[in-house]
């Protein structure tokens, strides 16, 4: 019985994932273009994600999260990334996502400390600024 429930949190999981990309919504306020600046190094694509461990065990021991995560309280791992600081201009160079910083005018962020982040937050996606909500 245990398995099934991993299995259908999991499943959960994915779906809320597959989700995301309905509830990226551009910034109200469309950012002054920025000064010209040094090209940043940009981080790897991530084609294929990480295996997501499926007991508490395997997720303390790869330095994850382990319990409820967002509003629908989903009990999986939040894993920390393998790329997190470094320089994005869009969330599919990022194991996580590409969160923006506070410089309205950005087109770079910074990849995300965790694989899954719920809540709202300034994403970078071609180089835009948006809001992106996980519930």
């Amino acid at each position: 019985m245990n398995r099934r429930k991993t299995s259908v949190s999991m499943a959960a999981v994915v779906a809320v994932m597959l989700l995301i990309g309905g509830c990226i919504v551009p910034a109200a306020t469309p950012a002054p273009p920025s000064a010209p600046s040094a090209s940043p190094t940009l981080s790897g694509h991530f084609p294929t994600p990480r295996p997501q461990p499926t007991s508490e065990q395997e997720c303390v021991q790869q330095g994850g999260q382990w319990g409820p995560q967002g509003k629908a309280g989903l009990v999986v791992c939040n894993l920390p990334t393998l790329d997190a600081g470094q320089v994005c201009t869009d969330v599919s160079q990022c194991e996580g996502t590409c969160l923006a910083g506070d410089d309205l005018a950005a087109t770079a962020g910074q990849c995300s400390p965790y694989t899954l982040n719920f809540g709202c937050h300034a994403i970078i996606e071609n180089g835009e600024r948006m809001t992106l909500c996980v519930d």
